[in-house]
């Protein structure tokens, strides 16, 4: 899988916090996170680099050829909306991997969705703003006038 992929920005938001990635689609309200192999993975497509750039960078560090698993874990971050295909070219040096992220690292690298805050985080106003961003908030558009009925 020599293809690249981008992080499905601006719904899609990800950190990689203590050797853990936690990513948040803002479109649903969903949550993921992803420890070890699968933080890597996630550091690296947002990179640029490509999966079978990742799959080499592991291979020279861990001696571990996979190829597998990490164009599984690619897939399950398709299938979650998380990435895009896109057409940017790939970035000419190798992944350089971060070995913080190999510390805890197990086979095979999972992508694990929360929904437990799902409303809460629907309900952030980060939701209700234009282009702009915060703190502009969209402008609906104007209802018709209606009268109120009595009777």
């Amino acid at each position: 899988m020599s293809q690249n992929f981008r992080i499905a920005a601006p719904s899609v938001l990800g950190e990689i916090i203590e050797g853990e990635a936690i990513v948040v689609d803002m479109r649903n309200g969903h949550y993921f996170s992803a420890d070890g192999y699968g933080a890597l993975i996630w550091d690296a497509i947002g990179r640029g680099h490509s999966a079978g750039q990742i799959s080499q960078a592991l291979l020279a560090v861990q001696g571990l050829a996979l190829d597998d698993q990490v164009a599984q874990f690619i897939s399950a971050l398709l299938a979650e909306g998380l990435i895009e295909p896109c057409d940017a070219a790939l970035p000419a040096e190798p992944y350089q991997v971060d070995a913080t992220l190999l510390a805890n690292a197990t086979l095979p690298p999972r992508l694990v969705r929360h929904t437990d805050m799902e409303d809460l985080i629907l309900l952030d106003p980060i939701h209700d703003v234009d282009d702009a961003g915060w703190p502009m908030r969209k402008t609906e558009p104007a209802a018709a006038a209606q009268p109120a009925a009595f009777e």
